[in-house]
């Protein structure tokens, strides 16, 4: 069988929707922060009146394929279910329904094999180059195929969706453990007192190193960036990038730090973990270090996702591109429980970050699976055999012989012990 290939912009070219919206009436608006990392899977929707839309942004609607341009590694590739407006972050692309099933596109997008494609645009700046990404040629089989291909596909993802939407919900315990224990920040029935961020930090807030990105190793500190926070206050494990600058001790995270989002995706903080190794933080970051006889800064971190939280954050953004500058996020008011209690909702907490690091662990493998799987679907010289085999025993052999591959391969014979234990 052959197997033809096309451009993206002879089969998906760039098309925003012709959809009328009522200026006045809310629709989904589009950022990439609302997209999970790996799994598309759509965490929260923001809206907007279209008429409040800035130029740089478009409608799309349930015919588009909508890929983020930018940091290709985190494979963010929505097929939205309704129309709504998208940030120019977006590439809109519009497949031909006579020659490419939508979900094909989505589920190639987001493939280690496209990903050794995007990551030729460079470490330096990890942003697709629309031209060129254009020009990007895929394996076209025919649609009934890319339907089969599609069905296998699905029947992986939709544990990984499982996952995602388990996530989910075990960021929603850390606030809902924190309100039972010490009650609604607004209303504070208990009477705690109150400072200010700033008056329980032992030194002023401090920005982050401006520096470019380079390919990071383990023997060198990592540079994190907003985008590497997931909503719940995590590193992400894929995309860890290192930085090009030799000033990068001041800026060096120690047990206790936290992090608050400065530009961009406010209202995201990190608190900073040993187990994170060496990291340094950039400048859309401000770091607050925290008088732990007042605050724990686990209690601070667990303040930080509470909807008391969010909502002062929405009363407090600026700008077209939110920010928060260090002053503002000195005034966010903390009530101040006895440290005594809060260290012991500490040790509470750590139990429950143990067990759901261990839960990490394990839905970790199904995105290998699912990984492997993409990459056995879109790989050209394998193109072939799947169609050829088409049974549900055929993705099992062919996770087996290829291996849980990442970012260019592993071993087989690692990757098989790997896919043994899924």
């Amino acid at each position: 069988m052959n197997v033809r290939t096309a451009s993206l912009e002879q089969i998906a070219p760039p098309q925003t929707s012709s959809v009328s919206l009522d200026p006045d009436t809310p629709v989904w608006f589009l950022t990439p922060d609302q997209v999970q990392s790996r799994t598309g899977y759509i965490v929260g929707r923001n809206k907007v009146r279209p008429a409040d839309a800035k130029k740089n942004m478009y409608v799309f609607d349930d015919g588009n394929v909508l890929y983020s341009k930018v940091r290709p590694d985190l494979k963010k590739v929505v097929c939205p279910d309704e129309p709504g407006i998208a940030t120019e972050q977006f590439i809109p692309l519009r497949p031909r329904s006579d020659l490419l099933d939508r979900d094909y596109l989505m589920y190639y997008l987001r493939s280690d094999y496209f990903l050794s494609f995007a990551n030729t645009f460079g470490a330096r700046r990890p942003e697709v180059m629309k031209a060129r990404f254009l020009k990007h040629r895929i394996s076209l089989p025919a649609l009934p195929e890319q339907r089969r291909i599609v069905g296998m596909l699905k029947r992986a993802d939709e544990l990984n969706k499982n996952r995602a939407k388990a996530d989910f919900v075990a960021a929603r315990i850390l606030p809902a453990f924190f309100y039972e224990m010490f009650g609604d920040p607004v209303a504070n029935r208990k009477g705690w007192s109150v400072k200010t961020l700033g008056e329980v930090a032992v030194e002023s807030p401090k920005r982050g190193v401006d520096a470019s990105v380079t390919e990071w190793v383990k023997s060198s500190p990592r540079y994190v960036r907003v985008s590497d926070i997931t909503d719940d206050g995590r590193l992400e494990d894929d995309g860890a990038v290192g930085l090009d600058s030799d000033n990068w001790v001041p800026y060096k995270l120690s047990l206790g730090d936290i992090l608050f989002a400065g530009t961009g995706m406010v209202g995201k903080t990190y608190l900073y973990q040993t187990r994170d190794g060496l990291c340094v933080y950039d400048n859309s970051l401000i770091r607050f270090r925290l008088n732990c006889d007042r605050v724990s800064p686990w209690y601070l971190f667990a303040l930080t996702q509470t909807a008391y939280y969010r909502n002062w954050i929405e009363q407090h953004k600026q700008g077209v591109v939110p920010n928060i500058s260090p002053k503002r996020y000195s005034s966010f008011r903390v009530p101040c429980p006895p440290i005594s209690l809060q260290k012991d909702f500490t040790v509470k907490v750590k139990r429950l970050m143990g067990i759901r690091k261990e839960r990490n662990v394990a839905s970790g493998k199904t995105q290998q699976l699912l990984d492997a799987l993409l990459y056995r679907a879109f790989a050209e010289k394998r193109v072939k055999k799947l169609l050829e085999a088409g049974s549900d025993g055929a993705i099992s052999e062919a996770v087996a012989d290829l291996g849980l591959r990442q970012n260019g391969g592993t071993s087989q014979s690692d990757a098989g012990k790997r896919n043994a234990s899924v």
